[in-house]
């Protein structure tokens, strides 16, 4: 919604359940407390052109996440997201330290 509140954190040298391989990285956490995604939509939502059935009146041509989710990957990290309807969405992504 217009008024959702969003916290943003970066966690250096992350060794969490979101570091797949176990190589040092940073994750990036955005969490909103939003309406949240339908949990039948969340495999789709890295799909290029979709768009959530609860977000029609919001904007959007649902390229954004397929484009972060291609960038991380390029970078050898991963994506993650976690959801509730009614309570937010949390974006977890993890990049690994390049050497």
């Amino acid at each position: 919604s217009k008024n959702s509140k969003v916290e943003i954190r970066a966690i250096n040298n992350y060794e969490g359940k979101y570091n797949l391989n176990g190589n040092p990285g940073i994750l990036f956490q955005f969490k909103d407390y939003g309406r949240g995604i339908p949990k039948e939509d969340l495999p789709k939502i890295f799909e290029r052109f979709f768009r959530s059935s609860n977000v029609n009146e919001i904007a959007g041509t649902g390229l954004g996440l397929a484009i972060v989710k291609d960038l991380i990957e390029a970078h050898k990290g991963h994506f993650f997201v976690e959801s509730e309807l009614g309570k937010g969405t949390t974006f977890n992504l993890f990049l690994p330290q390049i050497v």
